[in-house]
């Protein structure tokens, strides 16, 4: 059986494979590769870099805005008031680690070379310096989140901010799923002045909820250090909603007008008339 294999099988299958090696030899022929790429984090969880840039822009616009109310909210408080604290950047290290964009603009302009190299930095004031902002673009921001005290400022995930302390927890989230939005008839061209055909328009929700803890009830005083919420939650809510806005400005009537002075303008070059 061995001799058989060696002198017959083997050599009919060496001059079968002669045959069909020369018939592919003149035939042309393509090939295709399957290539293994390994990817990063943030291309598995599905997200971008325009959308992850996206959502640190949302998230600083909030947080600016949630200084902003703390502030005027407490300005009438005493600096000495014992129920509230100042946190600044050391206070938040997680929200500076995962923000580029907020870590930029709050970083000291001592330590910003935008702003060394104009000599910025070497002018005595007698108070701080809350914002700086320069022809060419440049930004400072100085970062401070005032609260009642031991609170917890934190940041679980991408587009979530969490407030957590002895009487309330209070939650901000935002929620973008990658959808595209529209804009209301004519709004792109005649109020942002924008012709582009391939302008992206995304639909992004905020999110806002807060709970009082159970032991909290029986604390029949002080609330009114918790109360900025309420107020935090109807301005940012309207600040950020597009209805709203559209309905203040009166877009409907707006766009009206545009459109009739449009037709009437046709008309008149058509009848060769000048007002």
């Amino acid at each position: 059986m061995k001799k058989y294999w060696d002198d017959d099988f083997i050599q009919s299958k060496m001059s079968e494979n002669k045959k069909k090696e020369g018939k592919i030899l003149k035939k042309k022929v393509e090939y295709f590769s399957i290539v293994k790429v390994e990817r990063s984090t943030d291309a598995v969880s599905g997200k971008r870099k325009s959308e992850q840039i996206l959502e640190e822009a949302i998230e600083y616009i909030i947080i600016e805005k949630l200084s902003s109310h703390l502030s005027s909210y407490f300005q009438s408080y005493s600096n000495e008031d014992k129920f509230i604290k100042e946190y600044d950047r050391k206070d938040i290290p997680e929200l500076l680690l995962n923000n580029r964009i907020l870590n930029l603009l709050t970083t000291p302009f001592e330590d910003r070379s935008i702003f060394v190299k104009s000599g910025i930095s070497e002018q005595k004031t007698d108070g701080k310096i809350y914002a700086i902002f320069g022809s060419d673009g440049s930004r400072y921001n100085r970062f401070d989140l005032t609260l009642p005290i031991r609170s917890r400022v934190s940041r679980p995930s991408s587009g979530q901010l969490e407030i957590d302390n002895d009487r309330v927890y209070f939650r901000i989230e935002i929620r973008n799923a990658g959808f595209t939005a529209l804009l209301p008839n004519g709004f792109q061209q005649n109020y942002l002045g924008i012709v582009d055909k391939e302008l992206m328009i995304r639909k992004v929700g905020i999110k806002l909820s807060y709970k009082i803890k159970p032991w909290s009830l029986f604390l029949g005083s002080k609330w009114n250090y918790h109360n900025w919420i309420d107020s935090f939650t109807e301005n940012l809510l309207r600040f950020a909603s597009f209805k709203i806005f559209v309905k203040d400005i009166n877009w409907e009537a707006i766009f009206t007008n545009i459109v009739v002075n449009n037709q009437k303008e046709k008309l008149m070059s058509k009848m060769h008339i000048k007002e």
